[in-house]
């Protein structure tokens, strides 16, 4: 009986030592896993934004050939910007200012419009309306491994899709159109 009470007194105090020394460890896994969660929260947030901006905005896309406004960095079509912006805004921070064209030094939080070949110059008929945007998402726990944000980014494309029914001798002609998301 005396060798057993020896033997529990030298083996006490063992729980202590190991919790030590894995608590670290462990509080380093959690904070890894809350802002990889926060990244990716914030990263859906901006797709659902970059999602309603381009469905929102293709519908504002004139039925005919684009005139001036078609070619990166030319002032907005009439609707597409205000419409963009007020849509990304509202699902990304309430602000609904509206999206300016991308061009060469705009690449983020801007949009494009396309034809079905990819570009839409002057002339032609612009079917498709391309959202790009970026945020900066402050990290939780990433400032002391030296990371406090990171950038997170989404795009999303719209496309107008005209469909033709054959004609109904008793009812009025009608052109249905269809919005596809297709990014």
């Amino acid at each position: 009986m005396r060798k057993r009470s020896y033997r529990w007194r030298m083996e006490a105090g063992q729980v202590v030592v190991l919790f030590v020394l894995t608590l670290p460890v462990l509080l380093g896994m959690a904070a890894i896993v809350i802002d990889i969660g926060n990244l990716f929260i914030a990263k859906r947030t901006m797709q659902q934004a970059a999602d309603a901006a381009a469905l929102a905005a293709v519908q504002r896309l004139p039925d005919g050939p684009c005139n001036h406004y078609c070619r990166a960095g030319q002032p907005a079509v009439p609707g597409v910007a205000t419409l963009a912006g007020t849509y990304s805004g509202r699902n990304l921070n309430g602000d609904s200012a509206a999206l300016p064209s991308c061009s060469g030094s705009v690449t983020s939080n801007c949009y494009e419009l396309l034809d079905a070949t990819g570009t839409c110059d002057i002339g032609e008929s612009c079917t498709r309306v391309r959202v790009r945007l970026s945020k900066s998402v402050p990290t939780l726990f990433g400032g002391l491994i030296g990371k406090p944000s990171y950038l997170v980014g989404a795009r999303a494309s719209a496309a107008r899709l005209h469909v033709f029914l054959p004609p109904n001798p008793g009812a009025p002609h009608q052109t249905p159109t269809v919005f596809n998301l297709d990014e």
